[in-house]
């Protein structure tokens, strides 16, 4: 995938609205956007993203790193 945009939102999304990050969260965030980018093309993130759409956004973000095969920190 290589749509900036959506690729921003993935991340802030992961961030959250904090004023204050903590550098390790910062450092998952930025891996976890780039694993995504790397693995899905932009067609198969959103369906993936819709398959998930009925799950809160902690649980959506376990399932999506099931997928990535990496744990959440």
């Amino acid at each position: 995938m290589n749509n900036s945009k959506v690729l921003k939102d993935i991340f802030n999304g992961c961030i959250g609205k904090e004023t204050k990050v903590n550098p390790q969260k910062f450092i998952y965030c930025g891996c976890y956007t780039t694993k995504i980018g790397k693995k899905f093309t932009i067609d198969q993130f959103i369906k993936m993203s819709l398959d998930y759409s009925h799950l809160i956004k902690e649980l959506m973000k376990k399932e999506l790193a099931k997928k990535l095969k990496f744990s959440l920190v």
